[in-house]
């Protein structure tokens, strides 16, 4: 049924990441007045992974970023133009032990990226996408 379903869209595939520091903290972006998980499009014959900590390091400015599992897969739909695209995300727990300074990648329209206290995500739950919630639900975070 996914296959007939998608057949009708233009499928674009992303990877992206819920990254955890050393002090239990979760970190989110801000971008087009949501809370968000740093994520973003697959190149050419990369892996999803190799594509999760890339776009993680690339939108945040953290590096040395290690995979700890995966997570879940979320499907989503929107228009660019005329054209109805299904992205596909493919969502990874990961690690951070640094203490670089965030720095939002502005380029992707990223004004904020901040770590957020497991038990202080009221903000982030009450502004953000289904996909997101279901992220933290699926690592039963919330």
């Amino acid at each position: 049924m996914l296959d007939e379903f998608s057949c009708m869209y233009r499928l674009i595939e992303a990877s992206g990441g819920l990254v955890e520091n050393k002090n239990g903290e979760l970190l989110f972006i801000f971008r087009y007045g949501r809370w968000d998980l740093p994520k973003g499009k697959l190149e050419k014959n990369e892996k999803v992974e190799d594509a999760a900590l890339r776009e993680v390091s690339e939108e945040t400015g953290i590096s040395n970023l290690k995979l700890t599992g995966h997570i879940v897969n979320t499907y989503h739909t929107y228009r660019i133009g005329n054209e109805v695209v299904l992205k596909k995300t493919y969502w990874y727990k990961m690690s951070y032990s640094g203490n670089e300074q965030l720095i939002p990648q502005q380029s992707e329209d990223i004004s904020i990226a901040k770590w957020f206290p497991k038990n202080h995500l009221d903000e982030i739950i009450s502004n953000t996408y289904d996909t997101i919630r279901e992220v933290l639900n699926s690592e039963k975070v919330l």
